[in-house]
């Protein structure tokens, strides 16, 4: 049970970065970044972030709105930026955020 909240609690993170945003998009290195500053111990690497960030393209809870293409060093990084749809929007506050609340209760 303790995994799924920690599962939740990092879509819940991230979608409720990008809807906090002025448009509701955000970049994937600062969604990262602030990732990280709300939930230190959510996320273990950025890899997970990307396979976060993927499942919920997928599912059509962001959409990629802009991908950059930068050269750092010998690597090639791509910044993509995301925001979040209305779906999205629906999922967080109508399913998510409740679903985590739930959760906590029954913890205690």
């Amino acid at each position: 049970m303790k995994r799924r909240s920690d599962d939740l609690d990092k879509w819940i993170a991230i979608l409720s970065k990008l809807a906090q945003c002025e448009d509701g998009s955000s970049d994937d290195q600062k969604l990262g970044l602030s990732f990280y500053a709300i939930r230190s111990s959510a996320v273990s690497d950025y890899h997970k972030l990307t396979e976060i960030l993927s499942d919920m393209e997928e599912r059509d809870f962001i959409q990629v709105i802009e991908e950059n293409k930068q050269q750092l060093e010998d690597q090639e990084i791509v910044v993509k930026r995301y925001r979040i749809t209305i779906k999205g929007m629906k999922t967080l506050f109508e399913i998510l955020i409740p679903a985590r609340n739930a959760l906590r209760k029954l913890d205690y």
